[in-house]
């Protein structure tokens, strides 16, 4: 008997996963108080579409896997696959003890690679500016870089979704010349 058996949760663990990936659907993301050995926390939870699943303790690891694909705001994240995975060399405190952890599937990055980019017209949202430089290779740091160096101190979708378009057309081009 597994500790998982003698001890079932309502949450993920290494032991769901370790005899192989899941892949899920996001539902949402929420926060629950979480009872720890130090009392109640809240802490992020997802939960999944489908219906064996159990929920999610999302740690700050896990929540940059899904930001780096999805976006920051998790609420766009509903609707989005994911795969929960067991990673031996998760440490907790000063502990290997192995855990869960998160990763985008790979034929959902695929299919985003293989897509075209969004035609956004008019103003962008912070999030429609930033689908549109994911899928043209620019990521969130190289965005704000770049709007940065043109004298943004933030993105205000009136003024700076040309300034967007335009980073995007230059960065994209390739001005190698070969001899």
């Amino acid at each position: 008997m597994k500790r998982s058996d003698a001890f079932p949760s309502e949450y993920f663990s290494k032991d769901d996963v370790m005899s192989g990936p899941r892949v899920l659907t996001i539902k949402d993301v929420c926060f629950e108080a979480i009872k720890g050995d130090h009392g109640e926390d809240n802490k992020p939870v997802m939960t999944f579409r489908e219906d064996d699943a159990k929920r999610l303790i999302v740690n700050n690891t896990n929540w940059v896997a899904c930001e780096d694909r999805y976006g920051q705001d998790s609420d766009d994240w509903r609707g989005k696959s994911v795969e929960l995975y067991y990673e031996p060399n998760v440490w907790f405190g000063k502990d290997k003890t192995g855990g869960v952890r998160v990763r985008i599937p790979s034929d959902v990055i695929e299919e985003q690679a293989a897509k075209p980019a969004p035609a956004f017209s008019g103003n962008m949202s912070w999030t429609q500016a930033l689908a549109l430089a994911t899928v043209n290779g620019i990521n969130e740091d190289k965005l704000k870089e770049l709007l940065k160096a043109r004298g943004a101190t933030g993105y205000t979708p009136a003024i700076h979704s040309q300034w967007v378009r335009e980073i995007i057309d230059f960065e994209s081009k390739d001005e190698s010349i070969p001899f």
